[in-house]
């Protein structure tokens, strides 16, 4: 996909590739793909100690303010758990004050 990716800059176009060619038929999982891709993709410093997806999808949310991000970062490299409800959690609590 990274391939792809590369020598694709219209992210339309990218989409309908990697949908073909990957077999994949919602838009939004590929979108949700492309976004972690674009903040994990070449770290696999992260990649490497978190094994669940939805961890990753709920790291590279939007909505999580990046210093948050860097706290559960920095807690991945330290070797401890970090679950997609923990991230959840804080970026909600961050939203609602």
């Amino acid at each position: 996909m990274k391939e792809i990716r590369d020598n694709t800059p219209s992210n339309t176009k990218f989409g309908h590739l990697a949908r073909h060619q990957f077999d994949l038929h919602d838009p939004a999982e590929v979108a949700e793909m492309i976004r972690v891709w674009k903040c994990y993709g070449d770290r696999p410093d992260i990649t490497k100690k978190v094994r669940n997806w939805g961890v990753l999808m709920a790291l590279s949310s939007p909505s999580l303010p990046e210093p948050v991000r860097r706290q559960f970062e920095a807690k991945i490299l330290a070797g401890n758990n970090v679950t997609a409800k923990s991230i959840a959690d804080k970026a909600a609590t961050r939203k609602t004050g």
